[in-house]
C-alpha cells in the first residue's frame, strides 16, 4: 500500500514538473533546431539571404512565444503574390503552436500546425532586412 502511494505520488510529481515546464518552454518562440534551408538567387547574394533569415528568426524567438519554428526555407521558384524580387524577398516556414495558454496578442490557435507561411521582406533605407509582412500572403 504505502509503496503504491509512493508510485502515485512520484508520478503526480513528475506531470506536474512536465506541465510546468511545458507552460514556460511555451514563453518565447523557439528557433532550436529549426531546419534552414536557403537555396541561391539571381537577384540576392548568399549572405543576403542568409541575413533576411537571421532576422525571421529573431523576430519568430521574441513574438512567437508558445510556437516551435520546424523549418525556414528560401526558392527564387515561389514568391509571396504581389512582393516581387528584386524589391522584396520571400521566406517560407512551418511551425507547430503548443497546447499552451498565449498571451492576448498572438492569435495562432493552440495545438496547431502552420505551413508554408509568408515572411515578405524588403530593405530599410539603411540597407537591413525587415519584415513587411508575414501570413499567408
Amino acid at each position: 500500500m504505502r509503496k503504491g502511494l509512493m508510485i502515485f505520488t512520484s508520478a503526480l510529481l513528475l506531470s506536474g514538473m512536465a506541465c510546468v515546464g511545458a507552460y514556460f518552454y511555451g514563453l518565447r518562440g523557439h528557433v532550436y533546431g529549426a531546419e534552414v534551408t536557403l537555396a541561391q538567387s539571381e537577384h540576392f547574394s548568399d549572405e543576403d539571404i542568409r541575413a533576411a533569415a537571421d532576422t525571421v528568426l529573431a523576430y519568430f524567438e521574441e513574438k512567437y512565444e508558445g510556437c516551435r519554428l520546424q523549418n525556414l526555407r528560401y526558392s527564387s521558384e515561389k514568391q509571396a503574390l504581389g512582393y516581387a524580387e528584386p524589391s522584396y524577398l520571400t521566406l517560407y516556414s512551418d511551425f507547430v503552436v503548443y497546447p499552451v495558454p498565449l498571451s492576448e496578442r498572438m492569435t495562432m490557435l493552440s495545438n496547431s500546425q502552420y505551413k508554408d507561411f509568408d515572411w515578405v521582406l524588403s530593405k530599410n533605407h539603411s540597407g537591413e532586412w525587415e519584415i513587411r509582412t508575414c501570413g499567408y500572403c
